[in-house]
């Protein structure tokens, strides 16, 4: 059972990074589950698609890093890329025990399986890990389960172009993923959204203690001159209260982080 997303005020959207990955196995429906109970105003997950075309919810390339088995099959399938497994496969893999034993039997669950858990009321923010030729089928699921406060998010450009081709009316709001140490021109990042028809950035941040957002001491014009483009901004992955309040000076209103419960405690 999830709780109301907590009111706090003028503070930002706290997004819980792959669920509540610093509590629960990434990526997983106890992660979203325990994110939910902490009062997360929303989700952020990894999405791929499978060899048999159904989008399944790991951030790696190959789930080895994030599931455990038995057996000469099953090291195989761990080993391989998902988009080269079937979902049968994927889904006889543990992905819960490598974590904590309690989490055992926890499996990879798909788009499908992942959004049934997820109250229409919260922002889920999707990311794609593919290439543009698979997401067409990300892009006929998502509308067809008509949600709304829904962004796909990718390094991609080719990816993007392809979601808003796939989805003139834009009722899924594509982000392009930036860090810090990558970030354009404003510019270029003008003509990147025209050109792209992205509608945000997904800014990736790294926590310095000399410099809590790592852009620099130009950040808050940078920031700024992104939000006079009327581009949304959602930072990742923020886990230090000093770093969230800085970017909560600077503007920015949407935080993706692995501890919603700390960061929620830490701002109100």
């Amino acid at each position: 059972m999830s709780v109301a997303a907590r009111d706090r005020g003028d503070a930002p959207r706290l997004i819980a990074h792959r669920g509540a990955s610093w509590h629960a196995p990434e990526n997983t429906i106890a992660a979203t589950r325990t994110a939910l109970r902490q009062g997360a105003d929303g989700i952020e997950l990894d999405v791929r698609v499978t060899a048999c075309g159904t989008p399944v919810i790991c951030h790696d390339e190959s789930p080895e890093r994030t599931t455990i088995g038995s057996g000469r099959e099953s090291l195989s399938v761990r080993t391989r890329a998902v988009r080269s497994s079937n979902l049968e496969e994927l889904q006889r893999l543990d992905a819960g025990a490598w974590f904590d034993s309690r989490f055992a039997n926890e499996r990879i669950p798909t788009l499908e399986q992942a959004l049934a858990k997820i109250p229409a009321n919260r922002d889920l923010f999707l990311e794609w890990k593919g290439p543009p030729d698979g997401i067409e089928t990300l892009v006929e699921l998502l509308l067809r389960a008509r949600r709304e406060r829904l962004r796909v998010l990718a390094f991609d450009l080719d990816s993007l172009r392809a979601i808003t081709t796939l989805d003139p009316e834009r009722r899924i709001r594509a982000h392009w993923l930036l860090r810090t140490e990558d970030r354009p021109a404003i510019d270029d990042l003008r003509d990147a959204a025209c050109n792209f028809r992205f509608c945000g950035i997904g800014l990736g941040v790294t926590e310095k203690l000399d410099d809590p957002v790592g852009l620099g001491p130009d950040s808050a014009s940078w920031i700024r001159a992104i939000l006079d483009l009327r581009l949304e901004i959602a930072a990742w992955t923020v886990d230090e209260s000093t770093t969230a309040r800085t970017l909560i000076h600077q503007g920015v209103t949407t935080i993706t982080t692995n501890r919603v419960d700390v960061l929620s405690a830490e701002l109100t």
